[in-house]
């Protein structure tokens, strides 16, 4: 029945748009507004699935009563309102903005980008990575062409990462963002952007395996300068990682494609002596 109630009163909104008649809905806070959030104070404590058809409900709701480039009212109920902690809403939040561009391949002004950075920005600096997993995903790939605010982007990354320690659970933020550095910028950007990552506490096997994965494809094709980065990747993951049978596979396979030297013999010993212990174990 509230669910209802929500599609009812934005069905009255839009209806009078349709007219073109002055809804009067000028001050929304003395109006419909109230009424949903009392609503929803009903249900909340249920919660479930009809918690969630009333908040699309409300989403809609004012998805009609104002356009969504005026973020003011939205942040006021969203971002310090009851709303704020529901990922789903966000994440349908700001798709309505990103699909508005990339439906009919309109260039977004400097308003536009301004106005939903900042719809995202403080919202993915309130959760955790793997919560806001998805929302990170659709802001990393919208301003993927906007040096501007693409470099926000990473420093917002590089502090919540410094403040959860830099462990990454299952999603790999940093992995991610160093995938779209070298898609859009080449190698010796993604190498820059791991850079800052890898000193951060706890980098995740996720990022080591990417930055790897990079390093090691260079050189395959006799880069001396990769060679090195690779094996510096690899020994420091295995400070951290060295019960990863994988990484110690991997290692000893990458030494054995390249021309052997000392350094290298004694390399593949080691790690072929660990690779024999685990299995033994």
């Amino acid at each position: 029945m509230l669910h209802q109630y929500g599609k009812f009163l934005n069905g009255v909104v839009t209806l009078l748009k349709l007219e073109n008649k002055p809804s009067g809905l000028a001050s929304p806070s003395a109006g419909y507004i109230p009424l949903l959030l009392r609503a929803y104070e009903k249900v909340k404590t249920m919660g479930g699935i009809l918690m969630w058809f009333l908040l699309v409900s409300i989403f809609h709701f004012f998805c009609n009563l104002e356009d969504w480039r005026k973020p003011r009212n939205w942040q006021k109920i969203f971002v310090c309102g009851i709303f704020s902690n529901s990922m789903k809403l966000w994440l349908l939040r700001v798709s309505v903005g990103v699909r508005h561009f990339t439906r009919d391949s309109i260039s977004p002004s400097k308003a536009d980008l301004l106005s939903i950075f900042e719809l995202l920005k403080d919202v993915l600096a309130r959760v955790s990575i793997s919560e806001a997993e998805n929302l990170w995903l659709m802001a990393l790939k919208f301003f993927a062409n906007q040096k501007h605010y693409f470099d926000k982007l990473v420093e917002i990354s590089v502090r919540s990462l410094t403040k959860n320690g830099g462990n990454e659970q299952g999603f790999s933020l940093s992995a991610a963002i160093m995938h779209f550095v070298l898609q859009k910028d080449g190698v010796l950007h993604a190498r820059e952007i791991y850079k800052r990552f890898i000193p951060l506490p706890h980098p995740g096997p996720a990022l080591y395996r990417a930055c790897i994965e990079l390093e090691s494809n260079l050189a395959s094709i006799s880069d001396k300068d990769s060679l090195i980065n690779a094996r510096k990747l690899y020994e420091s993951a295995l400070k951290t990682y060295d019960q990863d049978l994988s990484l110690w596979r991997d290692y000893y396979l990458m030494e054995t494609k390249v021309s052997f030297s000392s350094l290298q013999t004694s390399t593949i010993k080691r790690t072929a002596i660990s690779i024999f212990n685990k299995f033994v174990s």
